[in-house]
């Protein structure tokens, strides 16, 4: 709803498929705030904060969720994020944001090359 606190402003809508055991990672908007949920299939999202002074640094976030286990999860800007596939079929992501999208306001990193200490071939839980 428009006047949910969650939401600031509109930007716009869209949705990514992620296919089984695909991951999509890293990523990290330097102003949008992005709010991500998956009415179909499952994922594991991994949030990722190295923002100079702030109280969650290095930490990881890992966080499970799809149709059977529904949230809406708000990233906001300057954390990196990936996420990975875990249902049988492609899972379905919704990304409301509250700025248009604007590829100059983004940026990656490799998968294997960046400073995450994640490990996206360790198992669940």
């Amino acid at each position: 709803r428009a006047d949910s606190p969650l939401f600031d402003k509109f930007g716009e809508v869209y949705f990514s498929l992620i296919n089984p055991g695909a991951i999509k990672a890293w990523k990290r908007h330097k102003m949008m705030t992005q709010c991500l949920a998956v009415p179909s299939g499952r994922i594991r999202l991994v949030i990722y904060d190295d923002r100079e002074g702030s109280p969650t640094r290095g930490t990881v976030e890992v966080i499970e969720t799809g149709q059977d286990d529904y949230a809406l999860v708000r990233i906001p800007p300057m954390l990196w994020y990936g996420f990975k596939g875990l249902s049988d079929s492609p899972a379905l992501v919704a990304n409301c944001t509250d700025l248009p999208h604007d590829p100059a306001e983004s940026e990656g990193l490799d998968l294997d090359d960046g400073p995450i200490p994640f490990d996206w071939n360790a198992p669940s839980g």
